[in-house]
């Protein structure tokens, strides 16, 4: 029986939900990553298995001011003020980049190729 559509948001919102965990579990701490040019953004990567989701923190952007893109195995944020480019071990899917900003929080996500 081929999964819903159902199972596949099921599985997302699963995922969000122990990202979301992962932060609230993991508070700042010295040695964290911090983009280059940047002042206090902090960036954490969390890989699953089939995915990868950058979390940058850059309070006091809008929306429009934040710029995502993926090109091989580097994830690149654009602001008015630094760009953080971040190489990944792997190759990512840039079709399947999604990315949310809120409260702050910059996620992006993109699927492992295969």
């Amino acid at each position: 029986m081929a999964p819903s559509s159902q199972d596949g948001l099921d599985r997302i919102l699963e995922e969000l939900v122990k990202d979301a965990q992962l932060l609230i579990d993991r508070p700042y701490r010295p040695g964290r990553e911090r983009p280059s040019g940047a002042g206090r953004e902090i960036s954490e990567l969390i890989e699953r298995m089939d995915s990868v989701t950058l979390i940058l923190e850059v309070p006091g952007y809008r929306s429009e001011e934040l710029h995502t893109s993926i090109e091989g195995d580097e994830i690149e944020v654009r602001t008015p003020r630094f760009t953080l480019r971040k190489s990944l071990p792997w190759r990512v899917d840039p079709a399947s980049m999604t990315s949310d900003y809120l409260n702050g929080v910059l996620s992006v996500r993109a699927t492992k190729e295969i």
